[in-house]
């Protein structure tokens, strides 16, 4: 985990937080991203609700982002629920949000790993 990437501003969590997941902006707080929410970084520890959140951005080295399910090392991962990340899937249609490239590989829901952003926000279609 990078510990001096730049950090995005200080306001309230919106919800209570897990560490390591990816956070959007809402109504002047900051709330996990969901699979289709624009996410700004990660944040780096546990928050509680109306606790001062300063997430990490996304753009300095690599990011510990925690997984949905199993993923597999050097695994193109997107955006899924809960501020999570899993791999994007090959097929059944829709888009996804890149994240990255997943530098370890994650066993089970809940997992941590370092995901290098690359292509970080950008939309891709999956294939039906």
């Amino acid at each position: 985990m990078i510990l001096d990437n730049p950090a995005l501003a200080s306001l309230p969590a919106g919800a209570a937080m897990a560490p390591y997941l990816l956070v959007k902006l809402s109504g002047g707080t900051y709330l996990p991203a969901g699979p289709t929410d624009v996410a700004l970084g990660v944040s780096g520890r546990p928050y509680r609700q109306g606790e001062t959140c300063q997430p990490r951005r996304h753009t300095a080295g690599n990011l510990t982002i925690q997984a949905s399910g199993a993923i597999a090392l050097g695994a193109v991962v997107v955006q899924d629920l809960g501020g999570k990340v899993k791999s994007l899937p090959t097929s059944g249609g829709g888009t996804a949000r890149v994240v990255g490239v997943a530098q370890q590989a994650a066993a089970a829901d809940g997992d941590w790993i370092d995901v290098e952003p690359v292509s970080f926000g950008t939309t891709v279609t999956i294939p039906a």
